[in-house]
């Protein structure tokens, strides 16, 4: 589910979601085990959300957006809204807006797009990048 890639600093993720659900509604308790896991053990305190507006409408069962959410919960959140299936991942203005955000935010950020491979994997590739061109 979520794996770090720089210890304490950047991890990715699938989206809030019941175990083995693909697709409809995310039940409000999926979500809430989701955050718990992030935030309370691995220490995250910081999201990146890649899901577009379609990919959100699955969680019309919280009282609030999903981003509203995460931020009730605690957490601080950047939105770049990235369709998924597409080529390239994600585009070069979404790449700089995952790269500002990431050094924007509270330290560890945790990236998720649905799957946490496609979009999630291109953000993680192009931090990586660019923090170790900061070395």
């Amino acid at each position: 589910m979520f794996r770090w890639i720089l210890s304490n600093k950047l991890a990715g993720a699938h989206r809030p979601r019941a175990v083995r659900q693909r697709l409809g509604e995310v039940p409000k308790l999926a979500v809430d085990s989701w955050i718990k896991e992030a935030r309370d053990g691995l220490g995250i305190r910081s999201i990146i959300c890649l899901l577009d507006e379609e990919e959100l409408l699955r969680y019309q069962t919280l009282p609030a957006d999903l981003l509203s959410y995460y931020r009730a919960k605690g957490l601080n959140v950047a939105h770049i809204p990235a369709a998924n299936h597409k080529r390239p991942r994600l585009s070069k203005a979404n790449l700089r807006k995952v790269w500002n955000a990431y050094k924007k935010l509270p330290k560890p950020v945790l990236i998720h797009c649905s799957a946490g491979i496609s979009r999630t994997g291109a953000a993680i590739r192009y931090i990586k990048l660019r923090a170790e061109r900061k070395r």
